[in-house]
């Protein structure tokens, strides 16, 4: 079935059903989906789509891009993927097949990042006395700072406790990306938020590592709110 004919069934299925409009009853587009395989519909929407022409109409659409996309999977798995996910979404499913992290930040949206800040002893077998709060700062030529301190654990149940404090000129979300110190391996990012200060303590199945087993460096990410025209 191609874009024509199905221009041309819709438009039989609306005179047949009387062009029948949306109303208040109508069954949401996310739950229609639960409706493509006719054996598995609930009885609830069963009852309603009998009776509602337009619910049958956006039925029918739906089964029709459904066939649309596994006949194209089908004739060309590539490029029906490339399609549907794009430039960007390839190049992370590429990484997600090869097991590689696949980063939760929209470059396009990022103002700065601080430069990888290494602590002491990140990822060393150390003493807990050595193990102290450690304190980092960058400063950007216009003014904006990044304050950032951390303190780990050395134990089964590692805890990671991270503080910041920031002066931005608009309002951003904050990230804090954990890489290995070389920066060419992602290990783990946290959304800290929009508050320009606060304190976060993550364990290690949150961080993804242990901190005190695996070596790290730090980066705060700042992240524009809004996309910069182009």
């Amino acid at each position: 079935m191609n874009d024509d004919t199905f221009t041309a069934a819709l438009s039989t299925m609306k005179q047949q059903w009387c062009g029948a409009g949306r109303t208040a009853d109508c069954i949401e587009t996310a739950d229609l989906h639960d409706c493509l395989d006719e054996t598995t519909i609930p009885p609830a929407f069963a009852e309603h789509l009998r009776d509602c022409g337009h619910c049958r109409i956006q039925l029918e659409r739906l089964r029709s891009r459904q066939w649309l996309w596994r006949t194209a999977l089908n004739n060309n798995p590539d490029a029906a993927l490339a399609r549907a996910f794009g430039e960007e979404g390839m190049r992370r499913l590429e990484k997600m097949e090869s097991g590689g992290f696949v980063s939760k930040i929209v470059d396009s949206l990022i103002n700065f990042a601080t430069p990888l800040w290494q602590p002491e002893y990140a990822g060393e077998a150390v003493t807990a006395a050595d193990l102290v709060e450690q304190h980092n700062r960058y400063e950007s030529s216009d003014g904006e700072y990044v304050e950032m301190s951390c303190q780990w654990q050395d134990e089964e149940e590692c805890l990671l406790t991270l503080q910041w404090q920031a002066n931005l000129e608009q309002q951003s979300r904050l990230w804090a990306r954990f890489v290995s110190p070389n920066g060419e391996t992602i290990l783990s990012e946290v959304l800290l938020g929009t508050e320009l200060a606060g304190n976060l303590q993550l364990t290690g199945e949150e961080l993804q590592f242990h901190p005190a087993r695996r070596q790290w460096a730090l980066s705060i990410i700042v992240e524009d709110m809004i996309e910069k025209p182009r």
